[in-house]
């Protein structure tokens, strides 16, 4: 039975973007720049889990050949 009574206010998770004159401005260098500093942080950790799952099945497929 529903009573109305809320748990947790799920308000601020609503996914909406702030207001434009909210978020702060940024020109095409700074929002480059941000990107590359973006990709520079989580591209080695994506490439060395691919290398990684890459080696093991080269040597699950020459173990079981």
């Amino acid at each position: 039975m529903d009573d109305g009574h809320t748990v947790y206010s799920m308000e601020a998770l609503t996914g909406k973007l702030p207001e434009e004159k909210d978020r702060p401005q940024m020109t095409g260098k700074e929002r480059w720049a941000l990107i590359r500093a973006a990709f520079g942080h989580y591209l080695p950790p994506v490439l060395i889990v691919l290398a990684s799952f890459s080696l093991v099945a080269l040597l699950m497929y020459f173990w079981l050949m």
